[in-house]
């Protein structure tokens, strides 16, 4: 409380000032003109692209294949993302690749020529971001947990991976944590985009791979990633990076 006294006609004219209220109007006033500037998620257009599929398997494990559940993987996501009033895109909603035509050898050529049609997708629809979707495999089977990959040359990129690893790392404990990791993949590479690989997961651990398979950690996964881009498009104030 402030006393300010102002003399006037020969009398004291006493103006009491509630500061502390006077404050809070002021950041009231602020945070509504903040929130009405700040992006949502809400309409924009993310890609949800399952990794592999059709002549491309990817990783395999015990019979089971890694396009298979990246495409589970990714329906997920795109549920979540449509909940929460995005206009979410899948690159592919069935067993299907985008090698070029002819036989299928698998080079790195034809691999990069697949990539292409993934983004080609992402382009025509206008993106705001592009996320890829994989499982991930590693000589040792005690490696697990979700890894999130970003463009090395992009801090927009990076700001975002973190963002979505911190989410995904809630998933886990604290010993299979992992931290953002900038690398320069052709899709993260090429795509006149935002974009992220996610790994969600090591097929090669069997508790990793019991998870992924559980439609309920599935929708974990889905949501831990949209929560992750909500933060990054301001819409989700709660999280954020710590």
């Amino acid at each position: 409380m402030v006393l300010v006294v102002f003399p006037r006609r020969g009398c004291l004219v006493l103006v009491t000032a509630l500061v502390l209220g006077l404050c809070f109007s002021i950041y009231g006033i602020y945070s509504l003109i903040r929130a009405a500037a700040s992006p949502t998620i809400k309409d924009k257009v993310i890609v949800v692209d399952p990794g592999h599929g059709g002549r491309d398997p990817g990783a395999t494990v015990d019979g089971y294949y890694e396009k298979d559940l990246n495409l589970k993987i990714a329906r997920a996501v795109y549920r979540a993302l449509e909940a929460v009033g995005a206009k979410p895109v899948l690159t592919r909603n069935s067993d299907r690749d985008f090698f070029p035509g002819g036989p299928y050898y698998g080079t790195r050529m034809q691999k990069r020529k697949e990539l292409d049609g993934r983004i080609k997708i992402a382009v025509e629809a206008q993106a705001d971001l592009l996320i890829s979707i994989h499982s991930n495999a590693h000589r040792k089977s005690s490696v697990r947990g979700p890894l999130t990959f970003y463009y090395y040359d992009s801090p927009e990129g990076e700001y975002l991976a973190r963002l979505v690893q911190k989410e995904l790392n809630y998933l886990t404990d604290p010993q299979y944590h992992h931290e953002a990791t900038g690398e320069a993949y052709y899709l993260l590479r090429e795509a006149p985009v935002l974009a992220l690989i996610i790994e969600v997961g090591f097929i090669t651990n069997s508790e990793d791979f019991m998870l992924l398979n559980n439609p309920g950690y599935q929708e974990l996964i889905a949501n831990a990633i949209v929560k992750g881009l909500r933060a990054y498009y301001g819409g989700d104030p709660s999280r954020g990076e710590s």
